[in-house]
């Protein structure tokens, strides 16, 4: 992985957020038909993520038009048509 972009609903004025939502961001040239090794599929995997710590994880290649729609949908304010929000990434 190259970064992790994070966010849910923790970022909101919710008294008790409940989710975290992941964006896995590989590199460019990541093979997706790879067999994974066990860490590395225990971070990319939707499933896995969710069953371990409840996270929603999505995974995407480094500056890709996939990437730029997750930074899109996780940076628009619910609820609050055309409003943006910040969102965290961190580097690895």
């Amino acid at each position: 992985m190259v970064h992790v972009i994070v966010d849910g609903s923790f970022v909101t004025a919710k008294p008790a957020p409940s989710d975290v939502d992941l964006v896995a961001v590989v590199k460019s040239t990541h093979d997706f038909s790879a067999e994974l090794g066990p860490d590395a599929y225990n971070a990319l995997s939707k499933k896995r993520g969710r069953k371990m710590f409840g996270f929603d994880v999505f995974v995407a290649p480094e500056e890709s038009d996939t990437l730029d729609y997750w930074i899109g949908f996780f940076s628009q304010a619910k609820g609050s048509l055309g409003r943006q929000k910040g969102i965290l990434q961190v580097t690895l």
